[in-house]
């Protein structure tokens, strides 16, 4: 026991998520700084889950964190066959990931992801759950309902880095395309059609 908290102080003294080892806020915000500085024009992939927080009440949190554990394993799996030497990817917390990618990679590491969800996700849920196609649980209203099983939404905001922008910029642009994104039902990904940031 002692061993594995030792494991998960370095994990966070290093920036990373102690469950998936993805790193973490401070190394992201980090990589996106050197591509600013670099003028490397990049796509940040947000990726989402949807209905994890009624997943993780109905089948609890060490089911849920198999889930996060497949996410991480999809994201690596899909940028390892579109973009691997030159992209990023990151566990912002909880459900919510970043994979900085080359522009021309993002819409195929996401439809990708995607892909794999909508295929696999299903291993996670029981047999009459996966039959039915959703689950019995409660909302954040408490009333108990039917909920679909997980997708994954994807915001994709392109950046040029010719010009500086803040991370509040940034961060206000993929909060607007993620809701985008997770307004539509199921697996989604979403491109953000403005102007690259710094552009």
């Amino acid at each position: 026991m002692l061993d594995y908290l030792a494991e998960i102080q370095v994990q966070i003294a290093m920036g990373a998520n102690p469950l998936t080892g993805l790193p973490g806020n401070v190394v992201i915000e980090q990589e996106i700084s050197r591509r600013s500085d670099n003028k490397i024009r990049s796509s940040l992939i947000y990726i989402d889950l949807d209905n994890f927080k009624v997943y993780n009440d109905v089948y609890g949190f060490e089911k849920g964190d198999q889930v996060i554990l497949f996410t991480a394993r999809t994201l690596r799996q899909a940028v390892q066959s579109e973009s691997e030497t030159d992209s990023f990817i990151g566990h912002v917390g909880g459900d919510d990931f970043i994979i900085i990618s080359p522009r021309d990679k993002a819409r195929k590491i996401s439809a990708r992801i995607t892909g794999i969800f909508e295929k696999d996700v299903k291993i996670f849920y029981g047999e009459p759950d996966r039959d039915r196609g959703y689950i019995i649980g409660r909302g954040r209203d408490g009333i108990r309902r039917e909920f679909p099983l997980i997708s994954v939404s994807i915001g994709i905001v392109d950046c040029e880095f010719r010009e500086a922008f803040t991370m509040d910029e940034l961060s206000s642009r993929v909060a607007e395309i993620k809701k985008y994104a997770k307004s539509i039902p199921g697996n989604a990904f979403v491109r953000d059609r403005r102007k690259p940031l710094g552009s």
